[in-house]
């Protein structure tokens, strides 16, 4: 159906402009910073097109410079789906196509200088699915060599600890309260020992592996490990008089096949998962603060490993929660300072104080006809079905403009001048190029060439 509705649509624009079917001889890719031939792309241009798919668009384009520009017929329903923004008060059409690119993020301009003319085809770079499947592995890789390192350091910390005499493990009390209590208990210490007996190769793989958990067969284990998942189990047996009690006696023969699992959380935390019968248990605690899982904060488990009374954990706890507060204080004034230091110049139209006109969200197209309303800068963006902004906490309220269009970059919407223009696009931009093509959008006239008659027509309603 996409592909239907896109070449009918390229076919009425080729019929109605002949320029465009020149568009079938050879190409060369199109260098702005090379000196230019075609003069009429020094031309300044003063147009609205406001989130159209690109076939439109360069199509409105084309007719308000005589300058024939349009899809790679190859590309019609992935470039020419993709929709787009272009707000521009006087930039030259040589700027508005440099800015496209960079606001579709997957397109190169290509020149076919066969017919009288040259004609400028918006064609898809190669292995587009290769480049943002590399970005993505390139975060991936980032966040688990940093996870990865610091679960080694709290892991390679706790087995030195194991060594620690007893006036050093209370020495250890002052900094990292509930290994030091947790070595000195013989539950805890023994299922501690265990886990380092599990084999080097399980180990690494579980430091390293992506999901961050080695699984191993009980009846296969280190006699060690074995006795350590028995203790843990014998401690979460119910009473005879619990509802759970038979299920689990009837569980446990099974265990000898069953599967358990340790899993490493990012901050070095280790819990085992007994599978049958289904079993949860700390084996080394974060240091201090919160430990991530089903067994909820570390407080709860200092009356267990530290003989505390209720009262005195929860204390405790409080005070670990307020360094932790404390702490995220710190950061955000640390991330204040850097977003402080890329502030613009004092005369940068940027500076100007905007209030977002709602209180949940507005058409993204009618906040970038307000940016460039407000600064006086060309707005060039990619657009999407349905694209509405989404107005956050720290996004209400009067605030510099450019304080406000760094926020939106937290929320996925990246943004950077490039001389008078405004240059915007999603981060997420290629999953959501990925989604339906929103056809209906095509067909209701929210673009309002200044050269063109009002239709009176408005944007239309999410809802």
């Amino acid at each position: 159906m996409r592909l239907l509705v896109a070449l009918s649509v390229a076919a009425l624009l080729l019929t109605a402009s002949p320029l465009c079917a020149q568009h079938l001889g050879a190409r060369v890719h199109w260098q702005p910073a090379i000196s230019e031939t075609d003069s009429r792309l020094q031309q300044p241009v003063e147009i609205e097109i406001l989130g159209r798919a690109a076939i439109p668009a360069l199509k409105l384009l084309s007719d308000a410079t005589g300058v024939s520009l349009t899809v790679a017929p190859e590309d019609l329903t992935t470039v020419g789906e993709r929709k787009l923004t272009v707000i521009s008060k006087g930039l030259t059409l040589k700027a508005i196509m440099v800015q496209l690119p960079e606001a579709l993020q997957e397109c190169h301009w290509d020149i076919d200088a066969s017919g009288e003319e040259p004609v400028y085809l918006l064609h898809r770079n190669g292995s587009v699915e290769t480049m943002v499947e590399e970005q993505r592995a390139d975060r991936r890789s980032e966040l688990r060599a940093r996870y990865r390192a610091e679960r080694t350091e709290r892991l390679e910390f706790v087995r030195q600890a194991l060594a620690l005499s007893d006036e050093e493990l209370r020495d250890l009390e002052q900094t990292d309260l509930l290994l030091a209590l947790a070595l000195q208990d013989p539950f805890w210490r023994g299922n501690i020992e265990a886990f380092f007996a599990l084999p080097r190769d399980l180990m690494q793989e579980t430091i390293e592996g992506r999901s961050y958990a080695g699984r191993f067969c009980y009846g296969g284990a280190p006699e060690q490990v074995q006795r350590s998942v028995d203790r843990i189990l014998e401690r979460h047996t119910p009473q005879e008089d619990h509802p759970a009690a038979r299920h689990w006696q009837e569980q446990l023969p099974r265990l000898r096949e069953a599967e358990v699992t340790y899993r490493i959380h990012p901050d070095g935390a280790v819990i085992l998962i007994c599978q049958a019968p289904l079993c949860f248990q700390l084996i080394i605690p974060p240091k201090n603060g919160y430990v991530p899982g089903p067994l909820g904060y570390s407080h709860q488990l200092l009356g267990e490993i530290g003989g505390m009374t209720e009262q005195e954990a929860a204390r405790l706890g409080a005070q670990w929660e307020a360094d932790r507060q404390r702490e995220e204080r710190a950061n955000e004034e640390a991330r204040r300072q850097a977003r402080e230091a890329l502030r613009p110049p004092s005369e940068s139209p940027l500076h100007r104080p905007y209030t977002i006109p709602c209180s949940d969200r507005m058409p993204l197209v009618a906040f970038l006809r307000d940016v460039s309303q407000l600064t006086e800068l060309s707005v060039v963006s990619d657009s999407f079905g349905g694209d509405w902004l989404r107005v956050a906490g720290d996004m209400r309220g009067e605030m510099p403009l450019w304080i406000l269009l760094m926020r939106l970059s937290d929320h996925r919407i990246e943004s950077e001048v490039a001389g008078d223009c405004l240059v915007f696009h999603h981060t997420h931009w290629y999953g959501l190029s990925q989604e339906p093509a929103d056809t209906e959008r095509n067909d209701i006239d929210i673009t309002i060439p200044q050269q063109a008659a009002e239709t009176g027509r408005q944007v239309p309603s999410p809802e």
